[in-house]
C-alpha cells in the first residue's frame, strides 16, 4: 500500500508493511523504466506500526514519475 503528496519537484512516498521491513522505491520519468534510480527508504518498524515514509527531493519539474515500492525483510 502507498500514497503520495507530489509538489513541484518533491514527493513524498509511505507504505505500510506487516513486518519490519526496508523501504525500497525504484522511480524513474518513463513508463518504460529503462533508467530507473533507486531510493533506499527507512525501516518500517514495529514501533512505527510498520509504516516508512520517504522523500524524493530535486525531481525533474513538470514531468510525470513513475514509481515501484518494494520491500527487503
Amino acid at each position: 500500500m502507498a500514497s503520495r503528496d507530489v509538489s513541484r519537484e518533491q514527493a513524498i512516498i509511505g507504505s505500510k508493511s506487516d513486518r519490519v521491513s526496508r523501504m525500497i522505491v525504484d522511480y524513474d520519468t518513463r513508463e518504460s523504466f529503462r533508467n530507473p534510480q533507486r531510493a533506499i527508504g527507512p525501516a518500517a518498524l514495529e514501533i512505527s506500526h510498520y509504516t516508512a515514509r520517504l522523500y524524493l527531493t530535486s525531481l525533474p519539474p513538470g514531468q510525470a514519475i513513475e514509481d515501484w515500492i518494494s520491500r527487503n525483510f
